[in-house]
């Protein structure tokens, strides 16, 4: 599934390393929009508040990966 999250503030996975989160197995950071780029991540990237975050997850990873977002 292609999933779309805005990062909120407080969020477990906001402003950290992509590297850093324990993401769930099944699931990938496809994209990050901002208003003035979109960013292909990397393990150094970071997700800041506001952001549009584009997640591809297997259907038994998108519960794991809604409660980052939360």
């Amino acid at each position: 599934e292609a999933l779309e999250f805005v990062a909120r503030p407080g969020g477990k996975i906001v402003d950290r390393p992509l590297m850093d989160v324990r993401f769930p197995h099944g699931a990938m950071v496809g994209m990050i929009v901002r208003p003035d780029e979109i960013v292909v991540p990397g393990g150094d990237t970071q997700i800041h508040q506001g952001d549009h975050v584009v997640v591809f997850a297997l259907q038994e990873a998108v519960k794991k990966v809604q409660k980052l977002f939360a």
